[in-house]
């Protein structure tokens, strides 16, 4: 199975989805310009899949303490 991304409306999909479909209907979505190849790599956000995998992290808070001066005897 691939994943392919719509690139215009064709059958009861719209433009800009995702979907999976075998070897055979990947070539002809391609072939017709109906879809592009859509690689789930790293910084991939368009589908469902990497974006629901995605969490977003939270900063965390140092403290820094003051160094404290040299005393003088």
């Amino acid at each position: 199975m691939k994943k392919v991304k719509l690139i215009r409306d064709y059958g009861g999909n719209k433009k800009d989805s995702v979907i999976s479909v075998n070897e055979q209907q990947a070539y002809f979505l391609l072939t017709n310009s109906i879809a592009v190849i859509s690689d789930c790599g790293s910084d991939c956000e368009e589908c469902e899949d990497c974006k629901s995998t995605k969490k977003k992290r939270t900063t965390v808070k140092k403290t820094v303490k003051a160094k404290k001066a040299p005393t003088k005897k």
